[in-house]
């Protein structure tokens, strides 16, 4: 459990909580749901299909080496009472061996994905937080909080369709 934005939320609340009535008045606060932001950020539309078509070939190579695996033990099944013990043996032995190379293979491969969609998604964020900034700046916002931080706060303080809209021009 990340504790930082709820310790952050909590050390703005005893700010305000000093400053008197009529500065508080004066400060504008709003917040974002960083979710709904990155889940319809045209960017991450973008990376979705573009992972899809990085990746792809490997993802048909994995599937192709799967069907291959499911075909040697499907002819294990049918033909391994008639088979020699040598035969077998050696079935076996590639069954395995072919177990093994395809599930580093898919490790490999959801370890690569995993990365790339990370290392894009930090870009996406600070893309995100820059027009995040942009917003309030144009609209005269003291503090932006994100919504994980966020205890209460009523529809008028979300900005989120601000930098929706920002995001989708």
């Amino acid at each position: 459990m990340n504790l930082k934005p709820t310790i952050i939320s909590l050390l703005l609340l005893i700010t305000l909580a000093f400053v008197s009535a009529a500065n508080a008045a004066d400060f504008k606060i709003g917040y974002v749901d960083g979710a709904v932001l990155l889940d319809h950020s045209p960017m991450t539309k973008e990376l979705v299909a573009k992972l899809e078509k990085e990746f792809l070939p490997r993802k048909n190579k994995l599937v192709a080496e799967n069907n291959q695996l499911t075909k040697l033990i499907e002819k294990k099944q049918k033909d391994g009472a008639v088979m020699s013990e040598s035969e077998l043996l050696r079935l076996e032995k590639d069954i395995r061996k072919r177990g093994r190379e395809l599930k580093n293979s898919k490790d490999a491969f959801n370890e690569d994905i995993a990365l790339k969609r990370n290392q894009e998604l930090l870009k996406i964020r600070k893309q995100i937080a820059e027009l995040i900034v942009e917003v309030a700046k144009e609209n005269k916002y003291d503090i932006i909080l994100e919504k994980p931080s966020v205890i209460y706060a009523s529809d008028r303080a979300n900005i989120t369709d601000l930098v929706l809209k920002k995001m989708k021009k």
